[in-house]
């Protein structure tokens, strides 16, 4: 579960184009880490332009570092069509 893999919200909520004040008040309203995660998620799927490609950019971003969970939860797809052809 990707939640439970993302100590770094903050920056990957910024880099999902979460603003500031969203941000505190998620940290406010929310105790656990992966509760969190889950609310910036869950919010940002509702968006139009939310796809794995966003979500994989925003992973891999330098202030983000979290490539490792990029390749593991966004680019099944690729890596399944990659290994049958």
């Amino acid at each position: 579960m990707l939640s439970m893999e993302l100590s770094r919200w903050k920056p990957l909520a910024r880099r999902l184009g979460f603003k500031r004040a969203k941000i505190k008040a998620i940290d406010a309203n929310y105790r656990r880490l992966a509760e969190k995660v889950f609310k910036v998620l869950s919010e940002w799927s509702e968006e139009s332009d939310a796809t794995y490609q966003v979500l994989c950019d925003a992973l891999c971003h330098g202030l983000v570092g979290l490539r490792s969970s990029a390749e593991k939860f966004c680019c099944l797809e690729r890596t399944l069509a990659e290994n049958l052809s």
